[in-house]
């Protein structure tokens, strides 16, 4: 029994420690987070200050349909917040819908497609991949150097955001193991029986003759 309080005991000492670690690692990102949009602020600022208003933008409304550049993806296990932007994902679509090909086609299919890459391997030329370029741009298509460094600025605050969800989620999870071990410690000093009629050591009788407030109520 003791040994299996100990080592309870011991955890809980391990995620009290951790728990702190995480704590001091997640207000060190919101300063940091603080800073980065601060720094946004002031780019958009100063690119609102150079470009001041376009007289002939101002009756036109965009109705396209704005599209997410960059998308979350949230392990519930784990606790994970991952930032991936909508290039992958298109690419990841692309591959398993070849795959997908591949599989239906069959011998034929695969034989007539290796004969097709054959032929075509010397006129197909490398494709670069290009970063998805977002579609909202309320300073123009020539967009001034600040107005740039603020969206540099903005993905850098999504990266931390994910960062700092990550951990908060650490954190919880730490905090459910705490009170679940705490439970356990409990239930298992529940057998142990407290002396009543043991008294105090002289010590403590000396004390409590000297101290009036700590003297024992009379039965």
């Amino acid at each position: 029994m003791d040994d299996i309080i100990k080592s309870k005991t011991k955890k809980l000492h391990e995620l009290a420690v951790e728990q702190v670690k995480s704590m001091d690692d997640y207000f060190n990102k919101m300063i940091e987070l603080e800073r980065i949009l601060s720094d946004c602020r002031i780019n958009v600022s100063m690119a609102k200050s150079q470009n001041g208003f376009a007289l002939s933008s101002v009756g036109f409304i965009d109705k396209r349909e704005i599209e997410p550049t960059a998308l979350v993806k949230i392990d519930k296990d784990t606790g994970l917040f991952e930032l991936f932007h909508s290039e992958t994902t298109e690419e990841s679509k692309e591959e398993e819908s070849k795959t997908d090909v591949r599989k239906r086609g069959g011998k034929k299919a695969n034989a007539q497609k290796v004969a097709d890459e054959d032929k075509n391997k010397t006129e197909e030329m490398p494709q670069e991949k290009r970063p998805v370029k977002p579609q909202f741009r309320p300073f123009g298509l020539l967009e001034p150097r600040s107005a740039k460094q603020a969206r540099a600025k903005a993905d850098e605050a999504i990266q931390r955001c994910c960062e700092l969800s990550t951990i908060q989620s650490k954190i919880f999870l730490i905090e459910e193991s705490i009170t679940r071990l705490n439970a356990e410690v409990l239930e298992s000093l529940g057998d142990v029986k407290i002396n009543e009629a043991s008294e105090p050591s002289d010590s403590v009788k000396k004390l409590l003759k000297e101290v009036q407030w700590l003297q024992m109520p009379a039965a």
